[in-house]
């Protein structure tokens, strides 16, 4: 079990295991806060 529910296989309402990295970039080069990543990720 992972540490949140986004851990694991992708599926419909998940993203599946995602490398961390690519959060860095999306908050880098898109300029979106920790709060709009975390929307897009669980929404």
């Amino acid at each position: 079990m992972g540490f949140s529910a986004l851990d694991g296989l992708r599926m419909g309402a998940r993203t599946g295991s995602l490398d961390p990295d690519a959060l860095l970039d999306l908050m880098g080069i898109e300029t979106l806060t920790l709060e709009e990543v975390s929307s897009m990720l669980y929404n």
